[in-house]
């Protein structure tokens, strides 16, 4: 359920349209209506009506999904076909069903009819597509943003394996490493003197994980020390530290884990502006029951003065068949 739900609620891009409806017309979108039907088609509801701030939510939505549907197509020739949505709406069904009785509770616990599920399948496809075209003209991630980022944050991407041992005093953190320089053997060692709880079940052995887990004074200890060799004590607020690094990685792996988590901000903001840019661009109105369309500081419906009442709901369709994007 998680999963599905994922996909219909993050962006306000990620929640479809379908065609037809009522005569009364919510809003248009480059010369397209959107209908009050067409909204609530989308909205499960055990009432009667549907709240005007959820139906001017979903509305929104809608005005977003088909702005997006229509410049994805237009730029770059994706759309998904029938057969795709179908397959993609089963593997939602499905997620949606394991975490419910049956399928129709699924549906009523998140608020949401079938033909919304089956618009977040057409929705998966068309996005996933649009990013990776987006991807292959978003701007590349420099030599010199990297560096910048390696030199301030470079423990954030450094992953190491680290044992330590842990002891109240550097008197005592001494004599640990001069056990240890002599040969003795470290999980002993930690089990014997090392003051964390677990030590004599783990021999001290943290693991593998990022260095920014710890606190500065350990990572950068035992980021100093290198691999296999045995640290001078290191001080923090839990006490000295005797560190042992079984492997870390390089620099040149640091670096290229920053360049590959750079790029990946840099083309969900180069994805983001393109949204807001097709928005912005886009000839919307909206009835004023609802509210008016506005582009600064972000695109979206901003609320009436005065609230309209509560939005009649429709029954939800029985079959999806038909109501592909």
């Amino acid at each position: 359920m998680k999963t599905a739900l994922r996909l219909l609620l993050p962006l306000s891009v990620l929640v479809a349209a379908c065609g037809g409806g009522g005569t009364q017309v919510a809003a248009t979108v480059n010369g397209v209506e959107i209908t009050v039907d067409d909204v609530t088609a989308l909205i499960q509801t055990a009432d009667a009506s549907i709240e005007t701030t959820v139906f001017r939510t979903q509305l929104n939505n809608e005005i977003v999904w088909r702005a997006v549907q229509g410049a994805a197509e237009e730029q770059f020739g994706i759309s998904a076909t029938e057969e795709e949505v179908s397959e993609q709406y089963e593997l939602f069904k499905t997620q949606l069903e394991a975490n419910a009785a049956t399928y129709e509770e699924a549906l009523e616990a998140n608020a949401i009819t079938d033909l919304r599920v089956r618009q977040a399948a057409e929705q998966e496809l068309v996005i996933t597509d649009l990013r990776e075209a987006l991807s292959e003209s978003a701007p590349e991630v420099s030599d010199e943003e990297i560096e910048v980022e390696f030199t301030t944050n470079d423990n954030q991407y450094r992953n190491a394996c680290i044992k330590h041992i842990l002891v109240e005093t550097e008197e005592e953190a001494q004599t640990v490493k001069l056990r240890l320089d002599d040969g003795e053997d470290f999980a002993t060692v930690a089990g014997e003197v090392s003051i964390e709880p677990q030590a004599a079940q783990t021999g001290g052995d943290l693991g593998c994980s990022n260095l920014a887990r710890y606190v500065p004074e350990f990572s950068d200890g035992a980021e100093a020390v290198g691999v296999g060799v045995v640290s001078d004590p290191v001080e923090s607020d839990f006490g000295w530290h005797v560190i042992l690094v079984d492997s870390m990685d390089d620099d040149e792996t640091v670096k290229s884990t920053i360049r590959e988590q750079l790029a990946v901000t840099v083309e969900q903001n180069y994805f983001q502006e393109w949204i807001t840019g097709v928005l912005t661009d886009a000839e919307v109105t909206v009835d004023e029951q609802y509210g008016s369309w506005a582009t600064d500081p972000q695109p979206g419906i901003v609320p009436p003065t005065t609230e309209a009442p509560a939005t009649p709901s429709t029954e939800a369709p029985a079959s999806t068949e038909g109501s592909g994007g």
